[in-house]
């Protein structure tokens, strides 16, 4: 599934803080309404254990590597190409959603069946990367202007009585280690 399930809030809710697990849903696009629909799906089985999963923006290194989320940022931030905007938004690696989808196969059917599971790890800003890899770079760059936060964040409770731990901002890190040296190797 996905966060775009939670897109609108009602009026006396704060956009800016966390929606759970078990937030009532209400999409504001197709995208999100096809969401709603497939997640209202997993109680048409009665059956069937099935659960739905809703990750965040995945990133990590994929293949191919150029494919890689944030690698075409840092190639240009090597180059001295700043990004042209600053945003924010709510990241989850590619591992720890792996990890997610193994904890819930792992669990009790009880615990999972016709559940959705938010699956998301770190804020972070456009201009929070950019810096990071200037630091590790050593490149200067310029400040960017501020972005607003992400709205809806998601809370992930559920994944972590499961026993769920995301990487943070140590995996963050690795990661973009791990991109700027292939961007190094590539250029």
């Amino acid at each position: 599934s996905s966060r775009a399930v939670f897109d609108r809030r009602r009026q006396d809710e704060d956009i800016f803080s966390p929606v759970t697990d078990d937030h009532p849903t209400w999409p504001t696009t197709h995208y999100g309404a096809l969401k709603v629909a497939e997640e209202a799906l997993t109680g048409a089985f009665d059956s069937m254990d099935i659960c739905a999963l809703r990750p965040t923006g995945v990133y990590g290194v994929g293949f191919p590597v150029a494919s890689s989320k944030w690698y075409s940022m840092i190639e240009k931030l090597l180059k001295g190409v700043l990004p042209a905007a600053n945003k924010t938004s709510t990241e989850v690696h590619g591992n720890d959603v792996a990890k997610a989808i193994e904890c819930l196969l792992d669990a009790p059917a009880k615990q999972v069946r016709q559940r959705g599971f938010n699956c998301s790890d770190i804020q972070i800003t456009i201009a929070q990367l950019v810096q990071k890899v200037a630091q590790k770079c050593d490149l200067r760059v310029p400040s960017m202007p501020e972005a607003a936060p992400q709205a809806n964040p998601m809370r992930c409770d559920a994944l972590q009585d499961l026993g769920w731990h995301p990487g943070g901002e140590k995996l963050l890190d690795k990661t973009l280690d791990q991109l700027i040296a292939l961007v190094r190797a590539n250029g």
